[in-house]
C-alpha cells in the first residue's frame, strides 16, 4: 500500500493529488502502527495471562528489581550482628532483635506497596527463620507459596521449615507438591525420606528414595547421608 501510494505521489505531478496521497499514506501508516501496537500488548497479555496461570503470580521485571533490592536490603540489616564479638549475650541479642524489628518494618512497608509480590513474603520468612523465629518463618513461608503456587524453592523452603519444626505431615504434602513440579530434586526428596521416617522408621517409600539418591547421585554429602539413613532403615 505504502509502496504504490508513493509511486503515485511521484507520477502525477499535481499537488492535490500528491497532498491527499501523504495524507493517505500518514493515515494508514498510523492505523498499521496502532494495529502493531495492539498485537503487542495483546502478546504481553497473553504472556502475563499464561505466567499467572502456571504460577500464580503475574511476573513485572520493573517491579522484580525494586523488590529484589528492597529485600537484599531488608536482608543486610537482619544480619548486621550475626556475630556476637566482644558483646555479652544481652547485648547481642538487644541488638538482634532490634535488626530484626527494623528488617520486617521495612518488608511489611515493601508488602503494602507491592501486596501481590511472592518475594516479599519470601523474604520476610527467612528473615525470621534466620533469627530463630520458625513459625513466623512458616507463617510467611505459605503466605508466599499461596502467591506463587508453582516455585520450587518456596515449596522447599516451606516443606523444610515445617520438617524441622516437627510438622512432618504438613511437610510431606508440600515435599509431594514439590516433587511434582520439579521431579528428581535430590534435596527435596531426601526430605520427603526424612519426614515419611519419622512417622515410620521402616517406611519402605523412604527406603526406596534413599536407594534411588545413592544410585543417580554422584559422590555427595546428600548420597553419603541417604546411604547413612539406609543403613539405619536396615537396623545396621
Amino acid at each position: 500500500m505504502h509502496y504504490y501510494l508513493k509511486i503515485i505521489s511521484i507520477m502525477i505531478p499535481v499537488l492535490f493529488l500528491t497532498a491527499c496521497a501523504s495524507r493517505t499514506n500518514v493515515v494508514t501508516t498510523n492505523i498499521d502502527t496502532q494495529s502493531t501496537n495492539q498485537v503487542k500488548q495483546e502478546n504481553i497479555k497473553q504472556e502475563e495471562k499464561t505466567t499467572s496461570e502456571i504460577v500464580g503470580e503475574r511476573y513485572d521485571p520493573a517491579i522484580e528489581e525494586v523488590v529484589a533490592t528492597e529485600c537484599l536490603h531488608a536482608w543486610r540489616i537482619a544480619t548486621a550482628h550475626d556475630k556476637q564479638g566482644n558483646l555479652s549475650n544481652k547485648e547481642w541479642q538487644k541488638l538482634r532483635a532490634k535488626d530484626e524489628k527494623q528488617a520486617i518494618q521495612e518488608l511489611s512497608l515493601l508488602a503494602k506497596r507491592y501486596p501481590s509480590s511472592s518475594t516479599v513474603k519470601l523474604m520476610m520468612g527467612q528473615v525470621k527463620e534466620h533469627l530463630g523465629k520458625k513459625e513466623d518463618s512458616i507463617q510467611f513461608y505459605m503466605q508466599a507459596n499461596s502467591l506463587n503456587r508453582k516455585n520450587p524453592m518456596y515449596l522447599f523452603k516451606l516443606a523444610e521449615s515445617l520438617r524441622k519444626n516437627g510438622n512432618t505431615n504438613d511437610s510431606i504434602k508440600y515435599y509431594r507438591e514439590l516433587l511434582s513440579i520439579e521431579p528428581g530434586f535430590t534435596s527435596g526428596e531426601m526430605g520427603l525420606a526424612q519426614s515419611l521416617l519419622a512417622n515410620d522408621k521402616r517406611s519402605q517409600e523412604a527406603k526406596t528414595i534413599l536407594a534411588r539418591i545413592v544410585q543417580q547421585t554422584q559422590p555427595s554429602n546428600s548420597a553419603q547421608e541417604a546411604k547413612s539413613l539406609l543403613l539405619q532403615i536396615d537396623g545396621k
